[in-house]
This record gives C-alpha cells, sequence and structure tokens, in this order.
C-alpha cells in the first residue's frame, strides 16, 4: 500500500491508493503531532510514502518523524518539474510554484488531454490554465475567503467580520454580508472572467475543474459549466509517483 498525504497551509489530506475515498482534517502545527496520532492511529503500515507540501519544513518534519517512528519509512516530497510527459509548466524557475498546483495539473490534463481552468479553493484560491497541448499558460493566485476575513479584521478599524454568516453573492444587507459577498463574487468573477477572455484569445473552450478544501462553498455559484474533483492533488501524485500502473 502507497499512501499519499497532502499538506496544505490549513488543511491534511491523505489515501492510500486504489482506495475509494480520502481522509482530510483540519490542523494546527502546535497540536500536529496529536493529530497525526489519533487520524493515523489504525491506518496500515505502508509501502512508500509520497508527500506533497507547502507547509514548510516544521510541518514536513513533523509528518517526516511519525513515518519513521511508527512504519519505519522515509517519505518521499515530491517536487514541480518543467515538463511531465509533455504537461509543460510555464514558470521560468518551476521551483517557485506550489506542489500542490502542479500535482492537480498532472492529474487534469493526464485524464482530459483537454484546454483546461484548474481551481483550486484552498487557504489560497489559485487558477491555472493549461491547453490541451500540454502548454500551461500560467495562473492566478488570491487569498482565499478566510485568509481575505482575516486581513479586513486585521486592518479595518472597528469591523470584525464573520464571512460564514452568508453564502450568497447577493448585495449585502449588513458589514459581514457585503464584505463576505464581496470576496465570493471576485473570486467567481476572476474564474468566469478568466475562462470567458482565454477562451477567446486561444479560440477555444476550457474545461474548468474544480477542487480543495473551499471548494463546495463555490459550487452553487459558478454559472459555468464545471466538474468538481476533491482528489485532483492526490491522484496527481499518484500519477508522477507511477503508483496509478
Amino acid at each position: 500500500m502507497t499512501l499519499f498525504v497532502d499538506i496544505g497551509n490549513s488543511r491534511l489530506k491523505w489515501s492510500a491508493y486504489g482506495q475509494r475515498r480520502s481522509h482530510s482534517a483540519l490542523y494546527t502545527v502546535a497540536t500536529l503531532r496529536e493529530q497525526l496520532a489519533s487520524a493515523w492511529k489504525g491506518l496500515q503500515s505502508p509501502e512508500a510514502v509520497y508527500i506533497a507540501n507547502v507547509a514548510g519544513t516544521e510541518v514536513a518534519d513533523i509528518v517526516s518523524q511519525y513515518s519513521r517512528a511508527n512504519w519505519n519509512r522515509e517519505p518521499v516530497f515530491m517536487a514541480v518539474s518543467k515538463n511531465f510527459h509533455g504537461l509543460v509548466n510555464a514558470y521560468e524557475d518551476s521551483r517557485q510554484m506550489g506542489v500542490d498546483r502542479w500535482m492537480a495539473l498532472v492529474a487534469g490534463w493526464s485524464a482530459y488531454k483537454d484546454n483546461l481552468c484548474v481551481v483550486d479553493f484552498g487557504t489560497a484560491i489559485t487558477v491555472d490554465l493549461v491547453l490541451a497541448d500540454g502548454r500551461h499558460l500560467g495562473g492566478y493566485i488570491l487569498p482565499g475567503m478566510q485568509l481575505m476575513q482575516d486581513l479586513l479584521n486585521r486592518h479595518t478599524y472597528g469591523i470584525k467580520i464573520d464571512a460564514g454568516e452568508s453564502s450568497g453573492i447577493n448585495p449585502g444587507r449588513s458589514t459581514s454580508e457585503c464584505l463576505g459577498n464581496g470576496a465570493r463574487l471576485a473570486v467567481i468573477a476572476l474564474i468566469e472572467r478568466v475562462v470567458k477572455e482565454s477562451g477567446k484569445e486561444y479560440d477555444c473552450d476550457f474545461k474548468c475543474i474544480i477542487t480543495g478544501g473551499g471548494a463546495d462553498a463555490f459550487r452553487g455559484l459558478l454559472t459555468l459549466p464545471f466538474e468538481h474533483d476533491q482528489d485532483l492533488v492526490l491522484r496527481g501524485m499518484a500519477i508522477v509517483s507511477g503508483d496509478d500502473q
């Protein structure tokens, strides 16, 4: 059994290749050791552990220590490449790209070989475009809902925002509603504008795929067709590792 672990800035997600569903949990660095001990207590000892990490070295060290202590396995940390089987990274320095974005692109393009807009709703929201011939066109990064809320709470006087109080994009009737709905509308407008304008520029239709822990909140708000694949990053990890064969 091969274990794949996707470590985001606030959420940990894992799956053994071949299992029908993944598992995930929000975490904090301070309690991560205890959370792993609880979440992975009954997990079968894997033959290999692959990790996609964007949360920094401290989190990586904690997960690595758990793997070595409990399974005697040294994890393999996945990296971004310039080219993978015809998928060509647009970054001049591919090391600057988040590994989760690259794994999601690998999974999406490998599955569809189509013009794609891949959106990952994580702590940060990322939008990437790739053509059917494998050319990654680049992308966009913007704060996720919680980050937007935290920034406004920190830098506005006398306003305490809870974007979770609303879930729509209509004009708000309270300050929290105005800010929450405005943030959601900004995200949706960006995605739909990118798909529309890129389609005009390249004279093609872009298929939209959404993933990430925050994707559910946007499923009913997007007006363009899309597919929701909650395990896109894990699927990309399996492809890159060769464990999808």
